[in-house]
């Protein structure tokens, strides 16, 4: 039986080639789609999975007073951790750091590494594949290696006893570590040993420079763990911090007291999810883009299984005598039914292999093109390779259901006329159903169009948008710590910057200890403003040039001179630090007259007089308001970045290169001078941040050409369902033109009510989107009308032909049988 019914399906294939292609193409497109979508959210999802005991995992941070959660903590713990019943281990390491690292052969390679003690890779238990796996590193100079970093380094993964060095040390390799299945924040191309009891001093329990991560036993829970930590707190920094406590100064105190600096413990999971600590290794997941591939992930497949349905039945005539001829020779329903089923089966079946064949090739081709969203593949884990198939089978029985009842409905004598039946499932009971589907599918559709739009319109004005300073011609050196003599602790910066002013393309230079857009985290220092509220405030310095060379526009005042008093020579009481602020600092710290006006930074006791106020200018975040900004002077320093105007940025590089190399410290020979130009960096962060928007973008578009071959599939069906209406019209003398019109306002009328429905909904939707953005677009009349216009003719291609063909049809072909 299972024979015949391929046999059956094979030929109903080849009869209907059109249909069907367009079938499997509507559904490759859609499930291509859903299945990126969803391999996504599974990647997003399963952060840190490889590690076995990963729910008993928590970061310990530090609660910093007027700051917050800070993701760094001290080292101090490991001291303690044995006297700390709550644990199972803790582990102390510094954050990936990237350094060149040379072979025995000489070759150097670009390598990222985590120094980290021996109780790393139990509590992270990555696979050990060579070395000790009970201890992989345990002692000075030792590290383990992953996979992929020994391959491309050594070219094989027998590396046990090979060595590496940088221009800081030297290590041996002694493990060899599996790369990990899943994503992780932890993944880097070395682990190297590093004790952190070496560090141990009573003052680094203030002190917060070095992640930690404790397991926890399988009976503690993380209020538990917490309760831990506040005793530590309590009784370890707090005799640091107030060192002339009363004797009954109790926990309770010390929690309320504004001196108070605490541990708070987090789970993985919830540093991805929900943690608002700062400077985290492991960044929390952007909620609304995974909500936005959720909504386009399912908005394609849904439009995809509505075309499979409309499709599978446009062109039911001819399988209603097929039914009935079977249902004459004895067939059963039932088994007419299961021979639809296996039909949709191997439809949907087909179209899932070709969509997983497309997502593995998008996924491998260059990451320019595949936005680098998504690592995983296709066959990442038996657990999404078996999701895959319940899935299919699951859509297949879903997909076919309605078109197996309603091909195998109806009388025997309706079936053999091609006449409508009486059953539920009967051609002119379908047809409300059928434009219901086409209604949901093009709200889809229209809403996805108008995201496009919008999304255009907004990355357009970002684009264009007034930043507040000129980035053009302007290049910002980095790394000017390598001036820096660190066993005498002079620097040759000053006479580099004097050989850089000789260069003649060079117009003018600058310093300042940040720029915009400069990646560098921070702490903004909290403020009172003048109702007492707390606000945070973002501090810099700058020499006087820093204002002429990226032009910053003056409101009020001017810039200090160039021999103003620094943060470095005030020292006595009385003295103020003359500063530049921008108009947000003047907002939010309502200031009437700011010029003179004593501004007190609390936390180090510096006190500012304002000298100048600049307009407000772009500094780091696409999406939040401007940073109130206070600007004061200072001297070129390694701490800070060098900025030079030029008229030819390739010119100058290749001039200041040697000079860079010149005066760096002997034991920094060789390494790369760190520059960019500051028009790269809003170009590389807009990029950065629409990528994402690009993805969904070209997803929306694959969703509209499956409604558009969905649109053609409900032609299709119309045009059987009214072919010898056109043809008795044509017969009493209506042309060509009268019955694309009467064709075309059926399937318009479906269409404007999808626009009355979709606009409304699609507004609501993205105006959301829009307010994570302090810039935006307001919608106006153009988005509404431009998404209007785009899908009417987009519709209007889409049908165009059909209607033309069914204007031409011959009355005879379609009367003869009458």
């Amino acid at each position: 039986m299972l024979r015949q019914t391929v046999k059956f399906a094979i030929r109903n294939f080849k009869k209907s080639k059109l249909i069907h292609s367009l079938n499997v193409l509507g559904l490759t497109l859609g499930l291509s789609v859903f299945f990126l979508a969803s391999l996504y959210i599974y990647q997003e999802n399963s952060y840190e999975r490889d590690f076995s005991d990963r729910n008993r995992i928590y970061q310990i941070s530090s609660v910093i007073p007027g700051i917050g959660d800070f993701a760094y903590s001290t080292p101090n713990l490991a001291s303690i951790s044995n006297e700390i019943p709550d644990l199972e281990g803790l582990t102390v390491f510094t954050p990936p750091t990237k350094f060149t690292w040379n072979t025995e052969t000489d070759e150097s390679f670009e390598l990222t590494s985590i120094s980290a003690d021996e109780n790393f890779l139990s509590i992270f238990d990555f696979s050990v594949r060579l070395g000790n796996k009970e201890q992989p590193i345990s002692a000075p100079n030792h590290a383990a290696i992953f996979e992929s970093a020994a391959l491309r380094v050594f070219g094989t993964t027998d590396v046990i006893g090979r060595r590496l060095d940088s221009q800081k040390e030297s290590v041996q390799i002694v493990s060899l570590l599996a790369d990990p299945q899943y994503k992780t924040q932890l993944k880097s191309d070395l682990i190297k040993f590093e004790n952190p009891l070496n560090d141990y001093q009573e003052a680094n329990w203030n002190g917060n420079y070095k992640f930690v991560f404790a397991k926890t036993k399988a009976s503690v829970g993380l209020a538990q763990l917490n309760e831990t930590l506040e005793r530590i707190s309590f009784d370890r920094i707090k005799p640091i911090v107030l060192e002339s406590a009363p004797s009954d100064f109790s926990l309770a105190d010390w929690k309320n007291s504004p001196r108070y600096k605490g541990f708070k413990a987090e789970g993985i999971d919830d540093l991805r999810k929900s943690s608002n600590t700062q400077m985290s290794i492991m960044p929390k997941t952007n909620a609304k883009q995974s909500n936005a591939m959720i909504i386009v992930g399912l908005a394609a497949l849904l439009i995809s299984v509505i075309n499979f349905v409309n499709l599978s039945t446009a062109k039911a005539s001819v399988r209603h005598k097929e039914v009935g001829v079977k249902r004459i020779l004895g067939s059963r329903k039932w088994l007419l039914i299961l021979q639809f089923l296996f039909e949709s089966f191997m439809l949907i079946g087909l179209s899932a292999v070709l969509a997983l064949a497309a997502v593995e090739f998008y996924l491998n081709v260059d990451g320019s093109f595949s936005f680098n969203l998504v690592d995983y593949s296709v066959l990442q884990s038996s657990e999404w390779i078996i999701s895959v198939v319940i899935f299919i089978l699951l859509l297949s029985l879903i997909g076919g259901v309605y078109p197996a009842l309603y091909l195998s409905s109806g009388s025997l004598i309706n079936l053999t006329k091609k006449q409508s039946h009486s059953s539920g499932f009967s051609m002119a009971n379908a047809q409300g159903f059928r434009k219901g589907a086409t209604v949901v599918q093009f709200v889809c559709s229209i809403g996805l169009i108008f995201s496009i739009v919008v999304i255009f319109s907004q990355v357009n004005f970002l684009k264009n948008r007034d930043l507040g300073y000129s980035d053009e011609g302007i290049v910002s050196i980095r790394n000017l710590s390598l001036f820096q003599n660190l066993r005498d602790n002079t620097s040759t910066l000053n006479t580099f910057i004097n050989e850089v002013e000789r260069v003649p393309s060079v117009k003018s230079i600058g310093f300042s200890s940040r720029t915009p857009i400069d990646g560098v985290q921070y702490f903004p220092v909290p403020m009172k403003n003048a109702e007492g509220e707390e606000i945070k405030v973002t501090y810099m310095t700058a020499d006087h040039n820093f204002f002429d060379l990226m032009r910053l526009e003056f409101l009020l005042g001017k810039p200090y001179e160039s021999k103003s008093n620094t943060q470095e020579n005030v020292n006595a009481k009385g003295v103020y630090i003359p500063a530049v602020i921008n108009e947000m600092t003047v907002k939010t710290l309502g200031l009437d007259n700011p010029i003179g006006e004593i501004i007190d930074e609390p936390v180090r006791g510096i006190k500012y007089e304002v000298v100048g106020v600049v307009k407000d200018f772009f500094f780091e975040s696409l999406r939040e308001a401007i940073d109130p900004i206070i600007i004061s002077r200072t001297g070129p320093n390694v701490q800070g970045e060098l900025l030079i105007k030029t008229d030819d940025i390739n010119e100058t590089i290749a001039a200041i290169e040697p000079l860079f190399q010149k005066h760096i410290w002997t034991a920094y020979a060789g390494s790369p001078m760190v520059w960019n130009d500051l028009a790269w960096r809003y170009e590389s962060l807009l990029s950065e941040e629409t990528s994402a928007y690009k993805l969904l973008v070209a997803f929306s578009v694959i969703a509209v050409i499956i409604s558009c071959i969905g649109l053609l599939g409900l032609s299709l069906f119309m045009i059987d369902q009214r072919i010898h209406e056109f043809g008795v019209r044509k017969v009493l003398g209506a042309s060509v033109g009268n019955i694309m019109a009467l064709f075309s306002y059926d399937v318009f009328k479906l269409i404007l009510l999808s626009i009355f429905v979709a606009l409304p909904l699609g507004s609501l939707i993205m105006r959301e989107w829009l307010n994570d953005f302090d810039a935006r677009i307001n919608l106006s009349f153009f988005t509404f009308g431009t998404t209007t216009l785009l899908t009417l003719l987009i519709v209007f291609i889409t049908i165009s032909f059909q209607s033309w063909k069914a204007g031409r049809l011959n009355p005879v072909e379609t009367l003869r049988n009458e």
